[in-house]
């Protein structure tokens, strides 16, 4: 699952993980251009209690 954009502030403490990933790994460029949406979509249909609103 692809993580999902935020206009969260961002900490010197924790740096975004991308940040701390070298940018010319080959599996970084791979998980780019996955379309995980469709994986997504599609394990919704098949596990929706993996899906579900959280209960708060």
């Amino acid at each position: 699952m692809q993580p999902k954009k935020s206009d969260h502030q961002r900490s010197f403490l924790c740096p975004d993980l991308l940040d701390q990933l070298d940018p010319r790994n080959h599996l970084l460029g791979l998980a780019k251009v996955i379309p995980w949406q469709v994986f997504e979509d599609n394990f919704r249909l098949t596990c929706p209690a993996l899906f579900r609103p959280v209960e708060t």
